[in-house]
């Protein structure tokens, strides 16, 4: 029985719950197929599906009616959320709030900064459920996670409160900064939580890292950012011209 509400918190009597493990790109495009609608017109929203059989039901319902909108991202955010909501509900607190948590993070982010953020090494059982569930999956050299889609962490960092988010960002921050992640994405984090002059000092020494890399791109990136941010900042005018000067010698 496919039950048209988002999932309660216990099973009914008489009922057996049984939760499906999404689908792999191929068993995705064959519902597809078999639902009646053509594959080629649906590939583009298969990412933000996520291999969600529900979400894969909605989209081939709407390619049927002629309902089917051409951004997949924003079709995702306009007819798939509450799919994604019901997958949220359906978790355990504990993963849901630890789910949620990550989102703060990005799209993608290392691991040890996810298991720091949550809490140590004792967070390990929680990364893995939420990876075996498919809402996280290994990603590139297989030490970052990703969510398995961009509208599945959006629902995700809905759940977390404004008065969190500052101080979640700001952790986020703390703990991408020990796992050694990229200067940029460190003081974007600062800036989420408000602390502009944080982000700052993290991107210069981001450029001063780069330019004693010799990756001189990179260094130019971070002291673009750097007097993007600080022109505007009355008691940073001293160290931005400085910043201006570094940059135009490079």
């Amino acid at each position: 029985m496919k039950m048209p509400s988002r999932p309660l918190a216990t099973t009914p009597p008489g009922m057996t719950r049984v939760d499906l493990e999404p689908l792999s790109a191929e068993t995705a495009l064959e519902l597809i197929k078999h639902l009646g609608a053509t594959p080629e017109a649906v590939k583009p929203f298969l990412s933000v599906a996520a291999g969600i059989p529900q979400a894969l039901v909605q989209i081939a319902k709407a390619s049927l009616e002629g309902l089917l909108p051409k951004d997949a991202v924003a079709a995702g955010a306009d007819f798939l959320r509450p799919v994604f909501e019901a997958r949220l509900d359906s978790l355990s607190t504990e993963l849901r709030q630890a789910l949620s948590t990550l989102a703060v993070l990005g799209q993608e982010f290392r691991k040890t900064a996810a298991l720091d953020l949550l809490g140590g090494a004792s967070q390990e059982a929680r990364l893995t459920s939420l990876t075996q569930g498919g809402l996280l999956a290994p990603s590139g050299d297989g030490l970052r996670l990703a969510f398995g889609s961009p509208l599945e962490r959006q629902v995700a960092y809905g759940r977390v409160s404004v008065n969190e988010r500052a101080t979640l960002h700001r952790q986020a921050a703390m703990a991408m900064d020990r796992a050694l992640d990229d200067p940029e994405e460190v003081a974007a984090q600062f800036e989420a939580a408000g602390d502009v002059q944080s982000a700052l000092e993290k991107l210069r020494q981001g450029a001063n890292r780069y330019l004693d890399q010799k990756d001189r791109k990179r260094a130019i990136d971070c002291l673009k950012r750097t007097c993007q941010t600080a022109k505007s900042m009355p008691n940073e005018m001293a160290r931005f011209s400085e910043d201006a000067l570094l940059l135009s010698q490079l």
